[in-house]
């Protein structure tokens, strides 16, 4: 396996086997507890995952800015509009 691979879906190792099956078919197997076996075409194939991911950053970068400080102005500087009361 590539250093690049994704870990295990069910148990997260990140250590993978390989096994021959069907011929010259080749199967990636976990070396964990759960045995999980992928075929090498839908290995890093995770489209539900690597969406959740991105969506996860962006509302981390999101909730970043809104914890950022925000610019405070001097009373000195100018006090609010109040033409609304």
């Amino acid at each position: 396996m590539s250093e690049q691979s994704k870990p295990c879906p069910f148990c997260g190792i990140n250590s993978w086997g390989y096994e021959m099956e069907y011929g010259e078919i080749t199967h990636y197997y976990c070396e964990g507890n759960c045995g999980c076996r992928v075929h090498p075409d839908f290995f890093n194939d995770r489209p539900i995952e690597d969406a959740l991911q991105a969506r996860i950053a962006e509302l981390e970068a999101e909730n970043a800015a809104l914890k950022a400080p925000k610019e405070w102005i001097s009373v000195e500087d100018g006090l609010p509009n109040t033409d609304f009361f």
